[in-house]
């Protein structure tokens, strides 16, 4: 048997025929669609660069998960009191000056892993820094405080109700008031989560 040449079907297509213009348009839109979806789920290129979200206030710089300070808090945006909507009046810079306390003197085997264990003292203010993302709000709560410890829990608030939330991650800083300078006591750090 012999082969039997090809002979593709061919339509002719006459402007007035709105048929093949119907189905071509929705070809084109959805080739359109396509473009622009993948675009949107792009690689690398569609991050922004580092240092981007500050200027635009969608986030703070990222910590390093050690929790050790990275020279970067000048970089991050002023957080005020109310300026998302709620009160969070322990929310905002530490204290102009203040030292770092040292690593021995935090003791934060209860935080979360990579949860910043970054700590700031000057005079009875302590700053601690806290690590929230997408619709968590993080306040601190001052607890026990003895001769040799100064407890802190920082309390990470959770909306009940489930909801559309960004996925970036911030730092904020939390401060609270001892009753005396911190001297040598020991900062307990804890992590508190709770449904508001």
């Amino acid at each position: 048997m012999g082969k039997r040449p090809c002979n593709p079907v061919v339509h002719s297509f006459r402007p007035g025929d709105m048929r093949h213009t119907k189905w071509l348009n929705a070809i084109a839109g959805s080739a359109v669609l396509a473009m622009v979806l993948a675009g949107c789920g792009g690689g690398d290129s569609a991050q922004p660069a580092a240092g981007d979200g500050a200027e635009n206030g969608t986030s703070a710089p990222a910590e390093p998960p050690s929790g050790k300070p990275n020279d970067q808090s000048a970089n991050q945006p002023d957080q005020k009191p109310g300026a998302d909507g709620q009160d969070r009046p322990n929310v905002g810079q530490p204290p102009k000056g203040a030292e770092p306390v040292p690593d021995k003197q935090v003791e934060a085997k209860n935080l979360p892993q990579g949860h910043p264990t970054k700590v700031l003292v000057k005079g009875t203010t302590l700053a601690v820094t806290a690590q929230e993302s997408g619709c968590d709000k993080a306040t601190a709560e001052l607890g026990k405080q003895s001769a040799s410890q100064v407890e802190v829990t920082v309390v990470i608030t959770q909306p009940k109700q489930p909801r559309m939330c960004t996925m970036d991650i911030r730092y904020p800083v939390l401060t609270v008031e001892l009753d005396k300078p911190l001297a040598d006591r020991t900062v307990v750090l804890t992590v508190e989560k709770q449904k508001k």
